[in-house]
């Protein structure tokens, strides 16, 4: 048996084993540096110590050649959580819980923001960096079509939203099936969001959530992203949460099954406004600090998720935040 101790639990998880004193989960999914857990209707994860402490989750104090492939777990296992360690029904591992910090997942509201010309100046260079060493392969192709939608008059700066193509390496394919496919889709839903279109909302992202790649597809990713930086930004500009809140839920709810089990569960902790410590750390460098460095280094950490995961959400929180940003469709969110 494999002993391990824990640096992390979110605090949602640990409130959950509390409440049920003892929780049985079934192994939904293995990779090398997580594990998925279902229970009841929610996922749990086990992370490696090289990943960010998420909603529901844990991260173990691993060996370097740690690799949850090779501890030889499948479906057939279940795993059993208390308040003091965590253990496998075939004993191939046993975490010990006494040691973990507790991570809380929820947006948290900042003590002191920086003034907003200085957030635009790091909005503009959280765009540069993320189209410098981001993986945006599914979305490249959408940027005329996103930049023209929001930036319909010179009112907005123009630094935020615009994109030169002829800086990076990847080549427009507007004759692409995937392309022609989602463009319309994603600009209907970029409207809604800028006039706050709760009553159709539900409709667009319908349309459009379970589309892309990897495991939480692509159009998941930058949803969630969106989603995100317009809680982070209620508070700065002193919008109306609980409106945010309703938006969010509407937007996911008539489409939560229709994608991935894992990114559904993504989708729904994000319209909460439960986050990992990775993109909390991010949005609170973008508030409240001065430092390009230090933004360089948080966004660099998020594009580090996944494959092209990170760079998806990370260009959502972009987008979330150029749109709320611009007076013309914040006054829709007040």
């Amino acid at each position: 048996m494999i002993k391990l101790n824990v640096l992390f639990i979110s605090k949602d998880l640990l409130e959950e084993i509390k409440d049920n004193t003892t929780i049985i989960a079934k192994v939904h999914s293995v990779f090398n540096s997580a594990c998925n857990l279902e229970y009841k209707d929610n996922l749990i994860t086990i992370l490696t110590k090289d990943k960010m402490t998420s909603p529901m989750s844990i991260v173990i104090d691993n060996k370097v050649d740690f690799d949850f492939k090779k501890i030889k777990i499948d479906k057939s296992n279940k795993v059993i959580f208390t308040d003091e360690f965590i253990i496998c029904n075939s004993l191939t591992f046993k975490v010990d819980l006494k040691t973990a910090k507790v991570y809380d997942p929820k947006i948290e509201r900042l003590d002191k923001y920086i003034e907003e010309e200085l957030l635009l100046n790091n909005i503009t260079k959280m765009k540069y960096d993320l189209f410098e060493y981001g993986k945006l392969d599914f979305f490249f192709p959408l940027i005329d079509d996103i930049m023209k939608c929001i930036k319909s008059d010179s009112i907005y700066n123009s630094n935020i939203i615009y994109i030169e193509k002829s800086n990076h390496r990847l080549t427009l394919k507007n004759n692409d099936k995937n392309y022609l496919f989602i463009r319309d889709r994603i600009i209907k839903f970029l409207k809604a969001i800028m006039s706050y279109d709760i009553d159709n909302i539900q409709d667009y992202g319908e349309n459009i959530i379970g589309f892309g790649f990897g495991l939480t597809p692509s159009i998941d990713d930058f949803i969630s992203g969106v989603m995100i930086s317009i809680l982070y930004l209620a508070d700065y500009y002193n919008l109306n949460i609980k409106k945010i809140y309703e938006f969010n839920n509407k937007l996911i709810t008539k489409s939560i099954n229709k994608t991935t089990k894992v990114s559904s569960e993504m989708l729904k902790h994000s319209a909460k406004g439960e986050v990992s410590g990775g993109i909390k750390q991010l949005m609170i460098t973008l508030l409240s600090n001065e430092d390009d460095e230090k933004l360089t280094y948080d966004l660099k950490k998020v594009l580090s998720f996944g494959e092209t995961s990170g760079s998806d959400t990370a260009f959502g929180l972009y987008i979330g935040s150029a749109i709320i940003t611009d007076i013309r469709y914040r006054r829709n969110w007040k």
